[in-house]
Formats: C-alpha cells, structure tokens, sequence
C-alpha cells in the first residue's frame, strides 16, 4: 500500500474508533443505538472500500456476514438482539470486511458474557426477572481490538 493510501486509512481507522466510543457511551446510558452511529461507520467503510479493488466485495460479504445471521435470529427468538445492534454490525461489516468483522463480533460477545457472568455473581444478577444491558458497548470493544491487532488475534 502506497504511503498516501496508509496515512488515509489510518484517518478511517481513528474516526472508526472516535464513532465507536461516541457509540458506546450513548447506547450505555440510552440502551440504544442511533441510526447516524452506524451511518457514519457506513460511510467510513465505503471510503475505505474504495482504496483497495476488492474492497467492494469485502465490504459487501462484511454487511451480511454478522448482520443477516443476527436479524434472523432476532426475528426467529422475537428480540434478541436490538435493531441498532444488527445496524452496528452491518456498518463495521462494511468497514472491516466480513471476517474481521467475525471475529470482532466474537470477541465482543465474549466481553459481553463477561459482563454477564459478573452481573450474576453480583447482586444485579440475583433479581428475578429479565436483566438486559446494552450490546453495543462490547461489540465496539471486539471490533477495535481486532482492528487494532489486526490478523494477530483472528480465531480463525
């Protein structure tokens, strides 16, 4: 890659993360997602696309790679995952190209069950009832540790 094409795609990179931090904080204090989090990530991944030839189809596998397989669930199980959840998963897709965007999503359901399992052991998980926390924070986690590490830490 050209020294020009680096330097730009450490621009996309960094306003990547700021929209995902802007995006954590609000869909932890709102339990939702705005819609122009995603479209800017949207938007990144297709100016990102278009530095590289096959960055087209990378990035159109990485919109349904998580994303698909996320609404059909939430449509089978009737809510499992939020609608700002399935979109943030779509935009990274197009953004980090489908299997970054696995992996991302693996690492950020991992946070999450984390997150989870300390919540049981607390005294928050000894409610009864359902409990329910923002994804999107954990998500955003997984995708910026392997958008930083980059193929070092792909599970597969």
């Amino acid at each position: 890659m050209r020294k020009d094409m680096e330097f730009c795609d450490i621009l996309l990179k960094v306003g990547f993360f700021v929209i995902l931090l802007f995006l954590s904080w609000k869909d932890w204090k709102e339990k939702r997602i705005p819609d122009r989090y995603a479209a800017a990530v949207f938007t990144l991944g297709m100016a990102r696309s278009l530095m590289d030839p096959d960055g087209i189809v990378g990035a159109a596998a990485g919109i349904f790679a998580v994303s698909l397989p996320l609404f059909l669930i939430t449509v089978w199980t009737n809510g499992a995952f939020g609608g700002g959840d399935i979109k943030l998963a779509a935009a990274a897709g197009c953004f980090m190209g489908w299997r970054a965007c696995l992996n991302g999503f693996i690492y950020g359901l991992m946070f999450s069950a984390f997150y989870a399992l300390a919540l049981m052991a607390g005294k928050k998980g000894r409610k009864r009832g359902k409990n329910t926390f923002p994804l999107g924070p954990f998500l955003a986690a997984g995708f910026i540790l392997v958008e930083v590490l980059e193929k070092e830490i792909y599970l597969f």
